[in-house]
């Protein structure tokens, strides 16, 4: 019950035992007065019936008789009136004269005359008249006595009733405006819990709940400024780790973070170029202009660098790799996007230099590889050792270089173009374009998809309850073989079908959960399906059908898809919904850092990749210069300062692509909420399935 109800409940029960006493107070002082009036009528009658047959046989003789024609006349108005039941005169032992009522109606119920009921007795009255014995009596109307009170107590309680009424509308009212401020407290206190430091609770006119709201905003502007200070030590660690100083681009190590990230995805493909452009003629240019003018120069090449990629699509990730190389990624299987954005890049290159009259011994050159993350076996250290000898190629032959790299690691762009409006290949199997669109629509129709349920290790007690149970993966069952996500993601990405898979899988996954209802799921949404307008609405309607599962079910969301304008505002609406939001594939972007205290999510996923890469820099610094030293220290101070951060957020913090007995060791020392990976578990079959293998603790031991 919660506290309005509770302290209303409890001033009308207070309310109600006055009323109650009230009300028996004035019945009994009703019954009390209605029988003393009637008492007192009844012997002002006698009296006066007596009274007046004694002033008669004063003025007569002595052998008066009484007349019973008199007596009727006196006696006729007062039957008449219903108060008299009957009235009597009698002479010694004889009757002179007796009256009654000739009809008694009895309109009140039983139960109030046994309770309430008014028991009067006729009163007599004796005097002698002409020596005689003369005795009157006269009986009240019982029953009319009875109705009358009736009546009273029936209009004093539909007054006390409409009191009630009255006083419980002004109650309600008056408790609301009164405990009004512990809504806006409630409110204040999720902002708070949401890190929305922003919101000040308005001050109540109660002084006790106006010390309440200044402790809050009090406590919120601390909290404020605790987290603002925290996130800028890790935004400062992540620039020097991270970023470089002088351009502002992502340095080599994020742009490796990215390429193993998507090498290391089995659930999620990959398909696009990889092009590294390298400055000639730095040193040249550093003796005749000087350091601080190529600095200048090559500022403004990194932000042209930067907006070519960044303009064509926001999926593109961009960095410099060293003093004179830059790298992009660029997603698309199309090589005149390529070749377009290239060709812009030279050209605004020859307008910087001759604007700025500077940059004369400087000269770019570049070169393409096509990375599949699917069919790529190759590491990053054979791919740049590949680009840079092109590259060097380029520079000794001093012209713009398509290395013959590109087409010894893939095909030629004109096989690339003639396939790949030919056919699709997926594993060792290849259907044409027609032929997918025709199975992936009858696998939509039909909902020929089967879920498997990869578990998370839960390894801490303490943040349990933001943790899924498992992740939800799809399957593609087709012409005896099982297609995985990362063989058929691609196509459905190609055919323009993510959002329809996604919602078939979410509504498949609820449908699953209706059946499983205390399991907890996760799903993986696409970028494209999170942008989609229409997505949050139907998620909305979709939900209301399931009102008892939402907190069952938690959405994984891309952090690339945090550059989008409105990623925000999604999330925001997605974890008002209910929905547990886990930000997946974390490799420390610039906008998460910014965005992290307003970012509604429940649980921070980091591949193991990501540590890896930073453990082995750290490693390998020992015998490095003092500034890869410093950098690697960064690494490390960025990746501790964050988990730190989550812990203090109640954010829990999931290792996932554990893969090897070495991934596992290394989860385990970063002490994480839960750790995910094909070495503690492969995907299962069913919920229940993971529940089964949950019951075996992780938390004091490594998964085997």
């Amino acid at each position: 019950m919660t506290l309005f109800r509770h302290l209303t409940w409890l001033v009308l029960f207070f309310s109600f035992l006055i009323q109650a006493g009230s009300a028996s107070l004035f019945i009994w002082h009703s019954q009390s007065t209605i029988n003393d009036n009637n008492q007192n009528q009844a012997h002002n009658t006698a009296e006066f019936l007596i009274n007046t047959l004694a002033v008669n046989a004063h003025q007569q003789d002595l052998n008066y008789f009484i007349d019973p024609n008199q007596l009727q006349q006196l006696t006729d108005p007062l039957i008449e009136s219903g108060q008299y039941k009957s009235i009597a005169v009698f002479q010694g032992d004889q009757v002179l004269y007796s009256q009654e009522l000739p009809l008694i109606i009895d309109a009140v119920p039983t139960w109030f005359s046994k309770r309430f009921g008014i028991q009067s007795s006729p009163i007599n009255i004796n005097k002698m008249i002409n020596s005689s014995d003369i005795q009157v009596v006269v009986e009240m109307n019982q029953e009319k006595t009875n109705y009358n009170l009736f009546r009273t107590v029936k209009n004093a309680a539909q007054w006390v009733l409409i009191g009630m009424i009255a006083t419980s509308i002004a109650l309600f009212y008056s408790m609301k405006k009164l405990l009004s401020p512990l809504n806006e407290l409630e409110k204040h206190a999720k902002a708070i819990s949401n890190r929305q430091f922003d919101h000040i609770m308005p001050i109540p006119q109660t002084r006790e709940l106006q010390q309440v709201a200044v402790a809050m905003n009090t406590m919120s502007n601390k909290l404020h400024q605790l987290f603002n200070e925290q996130l800028d030590i890790i935004q400062h660690a992540r620039a020097l780790a991270f970023e470089d100083h002088l351009t502002g681009l992502p340095n080599s190590i994020s742009f490796e973070n990215v390429v193993q990230l998507m090498q290391n995805n089995y659930e999620d493909h990959k398909n696009g170029f990889i092009i590294l452009c390298k400055l000639d003629g730095i040193t040249k240019e550093n003796r005749k202009s000087g350091r601080q003018i190529t600095d200048q120069f090559i500022k403004t090449f990194s932000q042209t660098w930067h907006d070519a990629w960044k303009l064509k699509t926001d999926s593109s990730f961009v960095a410099r790799y060293n003093s004179s190389e830059f790298l992009a990624w660029f997603e698309t299987k199309n090589y005149e996007d390529i070749h377009s954005v290239i060709q812009q890049i030279q050209t605004r290159f020859n307008d910087q230099k001759n604007q700025q009259k500077q940059g004369a011994f400087l000269n770019i050159h570049m070169s393409l590889y096509f990375f599949d993350s699917r069919n790529h076996v190759d590491t990053w250290a054979m791919i740049y050792d590949r680009l840079i000898g092109n590259v060097q190629y380029a520079v000794e032959q001093n012209s713009l270089c398509i290395g013959p790299d590109y087409r010894s690691n893939a095909i030629t762009p004109v096989e690339y173009a003639a396939s790949h409006h030919q056919k699709i290949c997926t594993g060792d199997v290849c259907y044409s374009q027609k032929e997918w669109s025709e199975i992936l629509t009858n696998a939509i129709a039909e909902k020929n998809i089967i879920l498997k349920f990869q578990p998370i290790a839960c390894l801490q007690t303490d943040n349990h309850q933001n943790i899924p149970y498992s992740e939800c993966f799809m399957r593609l069952p087709h012409d005896g073989q099982l297609y995985t996500g990362a063989e058929i993601w691609p196509v459905i990405d190609e055919l323009g079908l993510t959002y329809a898979f996604d919602r078939l899988i979410i509504q498949m996954a609820l449908a699953h959960l209706n059946e499983n209802p205390c399991h907890k799921l996760s799903l993986n949404i696409s970028n494209s399906t999170l942008e989609n307008s229409d997505f949050t609405n139907w998620l909305e309607q979709l939900l209301k059908n399931y009102p008892d599962l939402i907190d069952c079910l938690s959405i994984d969301v891309k952090e690339s898809f945090l550059e989008s304008p409105k990623a925000i505002n999604t999330l925001v609406e997605l974890k008002t919904m209910g929905i547990n939001l886990i930000l997946d594939r974390t490799i420390a972007h610039k906008s998460t850092i910014d965005n992290f205290v307003r970012l509604p999510v429940s649980a921070l996923k980091i591949n193991i990749q990501f540590l890896k890469q930073a453990q082995q820099v750290h490693n390998d610094s020992q015998d490095q210069n003092d500034d890869e030293v410093t950098q690697a220290q960064h690494q490390h101070l960025f990746i501790t300062h964050l988990i730190t951060l989550c812990r203090s957020c109640d954010v829990a913090i999931i290792i996932d692509g554990i893969e090897t007995e070495q991934d596992s060791d290394l989860a385990w020392q970063f002490k994480p909420t839960a750790a995910q990976g094909y070495y503690l578990c492969t995907p299962l079959d069913s919920c229940q399935e993971c529940d089964n293998w949950r019951q075996v603790p992780h938390h004091d031991q490594k998964a085997s």
